[in-house]
């Protein structure tokens, strides 16, 4: 194993990263685990992986467990309650277990409560963890989110946790543990294509003052049925966590294999170089069916060009023209370029079999934020195939794959300059992070919002995109900017009565109820149904009444509006020719609302939707508010059969993500306003983790650079299909006039 020399290189300066064998479908299954999104661990106890003659087994001692609940008494059901779900005491795989039955619900969150008094302490402190086991009897890949809520609502810890056809035993830590440390903290962090997943944070920030443990679902469209078996504290817990050469050469998982694994350099080169030939062909037969943006030709469509891109409504469809006049559907990749996924090395070069070094490879090395160490195998692989040469090859290959796949179009994480100053020019978005620099609001609201009624928010977030601006405003290939992406609006939404009364943001809210109340704190009480200390404090001892959540709404949409209104006039002010796509909304945030606040200023609504289709009901009533063309701002299918977990919408192998991606964006034709939708991503993340903490099958390559082909030929057939789908559906629209 060679050591990992820090330097400056070209990576540091190019990268664009913000930021066996043919298993059985039941193994596939097994291999389909609990993930981390934060501070998340998942620990088997006893199970083993198998790829060839290898196994891999994790030991856990938990040496003093202390019992909440065996669900094997009707004693065990006190203090549960229910929304939307029913429970009772069942058999499962031989276990005595929680039958919870969570009903169909598409626009509310049902679940099960675990109350304080029935077994659950206050203070958390003492314990290392508290450990269960989930199933489900569902033959999809299901996720549940387990939160923990103070008497006053404020969140202690929320995951979302996938669950799988057979119990699974999952530990939530609740504070550094001393056995963990050095392997699975330092040396695990992001991996997530083994059974077991040692991926340890502390859990729980601050576990005092616990009122209740909840189990839901978000917005179930289907009845699910979920078995929780075991739930107890661990009040000493210690791991042993085998480690050493996880990783292969060439970044992929050591220990699985699967179909067209990489096994040697000889194999890496031959099977670049015939995929090369292969792209060459087929970029060449794509060129002369669009215009020099991507646009449709020859369409016989009477569109008008600006020299900018612009949204057109034709016969009541929604559509993108090009610069050039043509009609153009926003067909997107995200985060393309030949560096995308580096993963953490400093302190881990134990779990690398082997780590490339020597002049030849200095570019594969960079460092993130905090000067720490990083590597990227995909640049390690480019450098085999390619040598000195491999920045540029990776560039062009990744232009002309993009194009030739049918995709029009490049979004986030994306430098334009890479590719447009080889020669390979393509329209492209650009995700505002227009105000990290302010005042942020962070109590229960993940990764806190700005407090936009500041008096310095508009001044910062001016001062941080000024120049950006006035840098694009003239560039035709430029589509529009998004602002930001995946913001917890929810969060605000419910912890706008208990922000501090430090903020500008409450401070605005509590004149805003002294003014619809008139000063008078005992008609606000009235009103509302429920008593509050005070106007700096409206928070009641019980739920919300359904009239102080309208006041909370109405401040709610009050916030946005500002929001939206700030950012929008500073971006018009410096670049008055581009469009604006809004936020890339979390799927959390369909709330009325923000649909109007966003619509009031942005040219499009943007939503960020990992499901296996969009609800056309739900979407329906986004467009009905908004009155504005719609952009699926990320979706995508991750598969399970390359060393590599899935995610939220999980697949057994590739042709099922190709089948599932062909789908998908069918539906998304069959409505009149969805202008585009942008896949996530152009490659694997790194099977050893990327710095955000995932290591999942996102791509339409691998790391090392080679198209998975069943996906592939799914989205390129469907996508050479989308323009006669859209423009058959306005020509038809003309003749039913």
């Amino acid at each position: 194993m060679m050591k990992h020399e820090q330097q400056t290189s070209r990576l540091e300066k190019s990268s664009n990263c913000l930021g066996g064998n043919n298993f059985s479908r039941l193994n596939l299954y097994l291999r389909f685990f609990l993930k981390k999104f934060i501070q998340i661990v998942l620990l088997l106890t006893s199970i083993s992986v198998f790829a060839g003659e290898r196994t891999l087994k994790i030991g856990i001692e938990n040496t003093t467990p202390i019992l909440i609940k065996s669900f094997e008494t009707a004693n065990d059901l006190k203090d549960i309650t229910t929304m939307g779900a029913t429970i009772e005491l069942d058999k499962f795989a031989g276990r005595n277990v929680l039958k919870m039955v969570i009903e169909k619900s598409p626009n509310s969150w049902p679940g099960v409560f675990f109350n304080a008094g029935d077994g659950f302490s206050a203070d958390w402190t003492k314990y290392d963890g508290i450990s269960f086991s989930l199933a489900s009897n569902s033959t999809k890949s299901l996720a549940i989110t387990i939160q923990a809520d103070t008497v006053h609502g404020e969140r202690r810890f929320v995951y979302l946790l996938p669950v799988t056809p057979e119990l699974r035993q999952v530990v939530l830590l609740f504070k550094p543990n001393k056995s963990l440390e050095s392997d699975a903290y330092n040396l695990l962090k992001g991996i997530s294509g083994i059974e077991y997943e040692p991926i340890v944070y502390d859990a729980v920030p601050n576990a005092t003052k616990i009122h209740r443990m909840w189990f839901y679902m978000s917005k179930p469209e289907q009845d699910t049925t979920i078995y929780l078996a075991n739930m107890q504290f661990i009040q000493k817990l210690n791991f042993k966590v085998p480690v050493a050469g996880l990783v292969d050469a060439f970044g992929q998982c050591s220990v699985i294999d699967w179909p067209n694994k990489i096994k040697s350099e000889t194999e890496l080169k031959s099977k670049n170089i015939a995929y090369d030939q292969e792209l060459e062909k087929s970029f060449a037969k794509f060129q002369n069916e669009r215009d020099s943006y991507g646009g449709i030709l020859n369409s016989n469509l009477k569109l008008n060009s600006s020299g900018f891109f612009k949204l057109n409504k034709i016969n009541q469809e929604w559509i993108f023209v090009t610069p050039d006049g043509n009609p153009f559907y926003m067909m997107a990749m995200c985060n393309v370029g030949p560096v995308t996924s580096p993963t953490m090395l400093a302190g881990r070069e134990k779990l690398f079999s082997e780590i490339p070094a020597g002049e030849k490879f200095k570019d594969i090395y960079q460092k993130d934020y905090y000067g720490q160490g990083r590597i990227c195998f995909e640049v390690a692989n480019l450098i085999r195939c390619y040598d000195s040469k491999w920045y540029t090859k990776g560039c062009e290959r990744a232009y002309k794959e993009v194009r030739t796949w049918g995709f029009n179009s490049i979004h986030n994480w994306f430098k334009p300059e890479e590719m447009f100053n080889l020669g390979f020019k393509i329209p492209y978005a650009v995700s505002l992070r227009q105000d990290r620099k302010a005042n942020m609001m962070t109590d229960g609201i993940r990764h806190g919002m700005p407090d936009v009624f500041a008096p310095d928010y508009a001044s910062i977030v001016e001062n941080t995109i000024r120049d950006t601006l006035l840098k694009l405003q003239a560039d035709p290939y430029l589509m529009g900017y998004f602002i930001e992406g995946e913001r917890d609006w929810s969060g605000l939404l419910k912890m706008l009565p208990s922000l501090s009364n430090a903020t500008y943001t409450k401070k605005e809210l509590v004149k805003f109820l002294q003014n619809r109340y008139h000063n008078q704190l005992e008609e606000m009480t009235k009103s509302w149904g429920a008593k509050v200390d005070s106007f700096e404090n409206p928070v009641p001892a019980g739920k919300n009444t359904p009239t102080m959540q309208k006041d909370i709404d109405d401040f709610f949409e009050i916030y946005a509006n500002r929001y939206f209104e700030t950012v929008t006039t500073i971006i018009h002010k410096y670049d008055p020719n581009h469009l604006i796509f809004g936020e890339r909304a979390h799927s959390t945030s369909y709330i009325d609302g923000f649909i109007r606040a966003s619509s009031r200023y942005c040219d499009a609504i943007s939503y960020n939707v990992y499901q296996e289709e969009i609800s056309a009901k739900l979407f329906d009533h986004v467009y009905k508010l908004a009155a504005k063309p719609v952009i699926i701002g990320e979706f995508g299918f991750r598969g399970n059969d390359r060393g590599m977990a899935g995610t939220q919408v999980f697949v057994f192998n590739q042709k099922e993500r190709g089948s599932n991606y062909t789908n998908y964006v069918k539906k998304l034709l069959d409505t009149t306003y969805i202008v585009g939708f942008m896949w996530f991503c152009y490659r694997d993340q790194a099977f050893s983790g990327v710095p955000f903490g995932e290591a999942f099958n996102y791509g339409f390559i691998s790391s090392s650079n080679l198209p998975y082909d069943e996906l592939v030929a799914s989205a390129k057939a469907m996508n050479q299909e989308v323009y006669k789908i859209k423009l058959d559906k306005i020509n038809q629209n003309q003749k039913g006039k």
